[in-house]
């Protein structure tokens, strides 16, 4: 069924709506976008322009951000990653939310490179396309779609932000993209290789505006985890945090109300075991 829903949406066929968004027009059907927007709703509602026009604009978004989206409603999920990426491999079903996993090393240098030489781009870093669609998802009322994406950043901070349990920090996620044999130093080599990402995130969530949303604090609370790995093994990798708090006041707000709570979680837990 999802398969014939996108062959609809790439071939136009049966098409009775018009979305344009800066220079981009997108065949769409009123019977699967309305049903999951009140915004989509509302516009076509008895007496609106865009009821007769049978055309919506949304100037103000990215023409692929509209993609992610009407992804979203034509398919269930989305896929964030560059499109030049495979949506999928042997054994799983493309675009699917376990194709999406081994994707998020992408759009980087060569690991051998070091992390310095990362190249994270707001308009293709998979992290940065999943807040740019929450943004659009919560203006748009897709709810069904805000719900996907905080899935996918979730998903994010198990598969990738890997904690050692002898290190004692924080919660431990199960790794699933590294060897069951990993070493303790592949593992923190994988945090400190997502740290710049997050610090950009985080950066994001205030540009666009969604940083007190859900999505927001999942940002936050993943900088949080990270933390006290980076600042005992990786301390030259923390102005970086320091740079972005002094650019942006807020956010250096945000990390010690997320802290505080940390730490009163963490006492609470200990407490239970006294």
């Amino acid at each position: 069924m999802r398969k014939r829903s996108r062959e609809l949406l790439e071939t136009g066929s049966y098409s009775n709506l018009l979305i344009r968004g800066q220079g981009s027009e997108f065949k769409v059907h009123q019977q699967i976008v309305c049903p999951q927007s009140c915004y989509f709703a509302a516009c076509m509602a008895s007496g609106m322009k865009e009821s007769e026009t049978r055309i919506l604009d949304l100037m103000d978004e990215n023409p692929d951000d509209i993609k992610l989206m009407l992804d979203f409603m034509y398919g269930g999920t989305y896929w964030e990653h560059s499109l030049d990426q495979p949506p999928g491999s042997v054994g799983i079903e493309p675009r699917s939310r376990q194709a999406s996993d081994g994707f998020y090393f992408t759009n980087t240098k060569s690991r051998s490179q070091g992390t310095e030489a990362r190249d994270i781009s707001f308009l293709t870093d998979p992290l940065l396309s999943n807040i740019r669609t929450y943004n659009l998802a919560d203006k748009r009322g897709i709810d069904g779609l805000t719900k996907e994406v905080l899935w996918k950043v979730l998903r994010y901070t198990e598969v990738l932000l890997t904690f050692v349990p002898e290190y004692g920090f924080g919660r431990v996620p199960i790794h699933s993209l590294l060897p069951a044999n990993a070493t303790c130093e592949e593992k923190l080599e994988t945090v400190e290789w997502e740290w710049s990402r997050l610090i950009v995130a985080a950066e994001a969530t205030y540009d666009i505006g969604c940083h007190q949303s859900e999505r927001g604090r999942l940002v936050i609370g993943a900088i949080v985890d990270v933390v006290p790995i980076i600042r005992s093994y990786y301390p030259s990798r923390i102005k970086e945090l320091k740079m972005r708090m002094l650019e942006i006041p807020e956010l250096a707000v945000a990390l010690f109300d997320a802290l505080c709570t940390a730490n009163e979680r963490i006492i609470e837990e200990a407490l239970e075991h006294v």
